[in-house]
């Protein structure tokens, strides 16, 4: 008799275990498998037990189809593997729901939609992950702004001074940039004295 088994997969950025179970519409008589591969990990033993036991005419339900891999590659290899065995998969998501495609390999169609729509969700679920991360530190992106650690005027005076001050080297050291930023700041040094603050 066919089995029904449904698989969650835990994603950073991604839906929580619960708000999975619950959509999955679990009964007594289901196998549930669940691999969490947040913080980078990408070791799915669960699915790889459930795989094990695969048989003609089961299925497997997920929440969406984002959640039978970890990208579109492992999506991919893992449809080749339960298409040879004859397996469904029931793609939950509330758009599609209780739509089943069986991967016989006569119709490539569903399963290539199923996979672009899988890639599209992991590319969400990742930009989601990243602005949290990114909320949490406060980074703000782009490079940083170098400040000078003394007046840029003071700075400005002794970069156009070539005879008081020689050594561009010292005047980076105590400005607390490189030279090189202060070539790019205030332009090639001269000892043209109308170009003093």
């Amino acid at each position: 008799m066919p089995k029904r088994h449904c698989y969650i997969l835990l994603v950073d950025g991604g839906p929580s275990y619960e708000e999975q179970f619950s959509r999955l519409s679990i009964k007594e008589a289901d196998l549930v498998y669940s691999d969490d591969i947040r913080g980078g990990k990408n070791a799915m033993p669960q699915r790889l037990s459930m795989l094990k036991q695969l048989s003609r005419g089961d299925t497997i339900s997920v929440f969406s189809p984002g959640s039978l891999g970890y990208s579109r590659k492992d999506i991919l290899n893992f449809m080749m593997e339960i298409s040879i065995i004859g397996v469904g998969i029931e793609d939950m998501t509330p758009e599609t729901k209780n739509k089943s495609i069986v991967l016989d390999g006569k119709n490539c169609l569903i399963p290539a939609l199923f996979l672009e729509t899988a890639g599209a969700e992991q590319r969400r679920h990742i930009m989601r992950w990243a602005r949290k991360v990114k909320n949490r530190k406060g980074a703000t992106g782009g490079r940083p702004i170098k400040k000078l650690s003394i007046s840029e005027a003071e700075i400005k005076n002794k970069w156009y001074d070539k005879i008081k001050y020689p050594s561009a080297k010292k005047i980076a050291l105590e400005a607390g940039v490189t030279e090189r930023t202060l070539y790019s700041k205030f332009g090639p040094r001269s000892s043209n004295k109308n170009k003093r603050v």
